[in-house]
């Protein structure tokens, strides 16, 4: 027997959650995650690869500082390194620090890798025996990347909550019909909706949860001076990422020993 008022699935639909409105927005948003993934994560990530066939060629640094980019709302900080360099004899001149989007950094980083590159000094930068122009000082991971990661995990998050939507809407008709019957859900469709208010209440503090520590972990170990972080607070991000893992895990086996009961 299933209880009418108390289920997650009907309470999803009375709310007036249409799966046509939640699509849209999942899309919209999934979309932005996804190419913020692409543009901050993969394609560095592609060039960085690629880069490591790069010939290494002595350089010198004409100017280094920490700009300040955009406007308002979307203004940021970005690392400012020109320098120059002779390959086969010819003489070039690039302003690529790293292959993140627009040189981007956090204002305390910036300040330390212009501080390593002081004008006038001599150092090695990498450049493309295919097109001798292109060249970068950093050819390596760099933490700003990271935020392409915590954009697909939202997105991927999206999806789940349209997933959660569409389903609990396909439950709530068959209900409905049923009980234009006179019937209650049986077979699988009762299974599936045992399934989906157990999953679906256990769920949402794990994601809530996860999405925490994952932003918090970000904040402290990728952005800023990372390398200052107390021993503590590690300790502390460790522990929470710990726990969110077995939330997850208890959310799972949670969902599937519903179904297994609801098949009996």
């Amino acid at each position: 027997m299933i209880e009418e008022e108390s289920n997650l699935t009907s309470k999803v639909m009375e709310k007036g959650c249409q799966p046509g409105c939640v699509l849209a927005i999942c899309l919209l948003f999934g979309v932005f995650g996804v190419g913020m993934f692409l543009t901050e994560t993969v394609r560095p990530a592609l060039q960085i690869l690629l880069a490591q066939s790069w010939k290494e060629i002595p350089c010198v640094i004409e100017s280094s500082q920490v700009g300040v980019n955009g406007q308002g709302e979307d203004e940021f900080d970005s690392i400012n390194i020109a320098y120059r360099y002779t390959y086969e004899g010819q003489e070039y001149r690039s302003k690529r620090y790293g292959f993140t989007p627009d040189s981007r950094t956090a204002p305390t980083r910036g300040l330390a890798v212009v501080d390593r590159y002081p004008p006038g000094k001599q150092t090695i930068c990498f450049v493309n025996p295919g097109t001798p122009a292109e060249a970068v000082l950093n050819r390596g991971w760099h933490p700003e990347m990271g935020a392409g990661i915590i954009a697909l995990y939202f997105a991927v998050l999206l999806g789940a909550v349209f997933f959660f939507v569409r389903r609990a809407a396909a439950i709530w008709h068959a209900k409905e019909e049923a009980k234009a019957q006179g019937k209650t859900l049986s077979g699988q469709m009762a299974v599936d909706e045992e399934r989906m208010n157990r999953f679906g209440q256990i769920l949402v503090f794990p994601l809530l949860w996860n999405s925490l520590v994952l932003v918090a972990g970000y904040a402290f170990f990728f952005v800023g001076e990372s390398e200052e972080v107390p021993w503590w607070v590690k300790i502390l991000v460790g522990a929470m990422a710990f726990f969110g893992f077995n939330l997850l895990r208890e959310a799972v086996r949670k969902y599937r020993s519903a179904g297994g009961k609801s098949g009996k």
